[in-house]
């Protein structure tokens, strides 16, 4: 396990990566609330891994 610093400084840096994400989706208006874009973000997982062909 690293510094606290470190670990909270990563927290930080993903928590706004995650709200920023979530804000540019809503701003261009593909989804209008998070829960929408959560509900798009799983729908387009399971289109890709049902889409690609495994070996």
């Amino acid at each position: 396990m690293g510094n606290i610093e470190t670990v909270l400084s990563s927290s930080i840096a993903t928590i706004f990566f995650a709200a920023f994400l979530v804000v540019r989706t809503m701003w261009y208006g593909s989804a209008t609330t998070p829960i929408e874009l959560l509900v798009l973000l799983i729908i387009n997982a399971i289109k890709d891994t049902s889409s690609k062909k495994y070996i």
